[in-house]
């Protein structure tokens, strides 16, 4: 993973905070503000300013996490509050569902389960006992 957000013009390097997701062909490291703007302007076909690296796997994800789903995923990277790496295979919809605050209960438990709660999931986002998302983005996903 990249130290620094991929976003044009970002300097964000702080690598806390960072996140990335590899589809097997281009990498992408992104900071939690550029990365609701990139989902904004996915959803309204805009370019998204991103600058990729190559991919560091090489190959697809396994199955979304989420749902299952097995078609165009993504390996999405983060850190959870013990400063330990985190792993998730992620569909496309559920990556951006993920940076919009708009996981379904039944993604956000699943996800939950298999990874604990990271900054992404963490109780001002989502009723950990629920999965309801309390601060959804108004973004079409």
């Amino acid at each position: 993973m990249s130290n620094k957000c991929c976003w044009q013009g970002c300097d964000v390097a702080f690598a806390p905070i960072l996140s990335s997701f590899d589809d097997g062909e281009k990498l992408i490291t992104i900071c939690p503000n550029h990365a609701a703007e990139y989902v904004y302007r996915v959803s309204e076909n805009e370019e998204t300013k991103v600058v990729p690296l190559p991919s560091e796997t090489h190959q697809a994800a396994a199955a979304c996490d989420a749902c299952g789903e097995s078609e165009n995923t993504v390996l999405y990277r983060t850190i959870n509050y013990m400063a330990e790496n985190l792993e998730i295979n992620l569909c496309r919809t559920h990556l951006h569902r993920l940076f919009a605050r708009q996981l379904e209960p039944e993604a956000f438990l699943a996800i939950a389960k298999k990874h604990g709660i990271f900054h992404e999931i963490h109780d001002d986002f989502y009723d950990p006992e629920s999965g309801i998302a309390f601060q959804p983005m108004d973004i079409k996903v």
